[in-house]
């Protein structure tokens, strides 16, 4: 549950990082579309540059995560607590799997930004200043980001007070639900 939090938390950091990335380089991206590049063009372009930021930081992620691994197991033998004499143990499945779920994540959360980047107009090129939009819907939002986080502080709290049978799924749906709920506020 919390490996899938983890990878939900991933996901909306990428999300943001990649919204704002295509927000900065607006102009850029209309200058593309200007100069004749196609919308399909300019989504693919940032859709691979997700591909290699997703690739490149889950390369290092494996590295700093065995970095930490063995980090741990020194600090521990140094404060004299004994765990079972085996070896740390890494599989190539394991950087298989690591290889390809940060990489699909990455990607899956640059979509929306691509999309997005891929509808900036070639006219947007020509503008001194970037006009911002309008957010609309901002009660509704607020209304459904509030019953959002109290559903999953409910869920949050059920599951960490109570004694249900499910309780490690309660937390994880809850921690989801109130993050959610963070972020749409």
């Amino acid at each position: 549950v919390f490996a899938f939090i983890a990878l939900f938390v991933g996901a909306f950091i990428i999300f943001n990082t990649f919204s704002i990335i295509v927000a900065q380089r607006t102009r850029e991206l209309a200058l593309l579309r200007a100069l004749g590049a196609s919308r399909r063009q300019v989504m693919v372009s940032v859709i691979a540059e997700a591909f290699l930021t997703g690739l490149i930081a889950s390369i290092v992620g494996i590295g700093v995560g065995i970095g930490i691994a063995l980090g741990i197991q020194a600090l521990l033998d140094a404060f004299g607590i004994d765990l079972p004499s085996t070896t740390t143990q890494l599989q190539v499945r394991t950087i298989v799997v690591s290889l390809i779920v940060g990489t699909v994540v990455t990607v899956a959360a640059a979509l929306f930004p691509a999309r997005r980047a891929s509808r900036v107009a070639p006219v947007e090129a020509l503008r001194d200043v970037q006009q911002q939009q309008v957010g609309r819907g901002l009660g509704l939002r607020a209304a459904l980001g509030g019953l959002v986080l109290a559903i999953g502080a409910g869920l949050l709290m059920y599951g960490l007070f109570t004694t249900p049978s499910n309780a490690a799924a309660l937390v994880g749906a809850g921690a989801a639900g109130t993050f959610i709920g963070v972020a749409m506020l």
